[in-house]
């Protein structure tokens, strides 16, 4: 399955926060959205850095007096890695697995085109697993023979 069908069906919903805005301000904007990870763009559309969850976390116990004010782009990931809507769903969840991480903004030429979080990614492998296994059970049912061998039991 391609990460283009993922974001199909779950949506291609981009959610953001400016590189001059605070972690408090990450904060109310991710709660109110109930999402993990907030993208940071450029101007012009394309990826400046994300900032997640885990990220919040770490700046909190290094700054707990003054979390509140410090600002996104001095805090935020710069070198994330990104998937291709043309990837396998396989690729993308192993290099997410191996570099521990939980969200990946999709690009297609230089432009977010959706964010993926490793829920979806489990989400759609099961749902093509139970969909090949639908398949599988229909196959084997109509197997030949298998007539003759259920009526004998």
């Amino acid at each position: 399955m391609k990460i283009k069908s993922i974001l199909e069906k779950k949506g291609s919903d981009v959610y953001s926060i400016p590189a001059d805005g605070t972690l408090k301000d990450m904060v109310k904007e991710m709660l109110g959205r109930s999402i993990g990870s907030l993208l940071v763009l450029h101007d012009d559309g394309s990826l400046a850095g994300i900032i997640t969850e885990r990220d919040f976390l770490h700046n909190v116990s290094l700054n707990a007096d003054s979390w509140q004010s410090i600002c996104i782009g001095d805090v935020m990931i710069k070198k994330v890695l990104t998937a291709t809507p043309d990837e396998t769903i396989d690729e993308v969840m192993s290099r997410m697995t191996r570099n521990r991480i939980r969200h990946m903004p999709v690009v297609d030429s230089n432009k977010v085109v959706g964010v993926l979080s490793i829920g979806d990614i489990i989400f759609a492998s099961l749902d093509e697993t139970t969909f090949q296994n639908e398949i599988m059970k229909r196959y084997i049912k109509d197997w030949p023979g298998e007539e003759a061998e259920s009526a004998a039991r």
